[in-house]
């Protein structure tokens, strides 16, 4: 078991919808991604709850009027030999 529950990297990339409309993201998957700038969280994290309510983009209150939208996480960690 590896824990990974602190050392996250969080980005918010468009709440407003799931696309990435500046392609800064676009190899946010690749493993030599600069993340430094992005936010350092601890997961479970729900970034919608930080957001001002609306009732753009689809929202309703089976959302609770909170946009979703596409957000990045990752995380570095390295696997132990044995699993290698």
């Amino acid at each position: 078991t590896i824990e990974l529950v602190d050392g996250w990297r969080f980005a918010l990339v468009n709440p407003a919808g799931i696309t990435d409309p500046s392609g800064d993201y676009d190899r946010a998957a690749e493993p030599g991604y600069d993340d430094s700038a992005w936010r350092r969280i601890a997961v479970p994290h729900d970034w919608s709850i930080e957001l001002t309510p609306t009732t753009e983009n689809g929202t309703s209150g089976g959302t609770g009027f909170l946009p979703g939208g596409l957000g990045w996480y990752r995380i570095p960690f390295t696997l132990p030999a044995a699993l290698a």
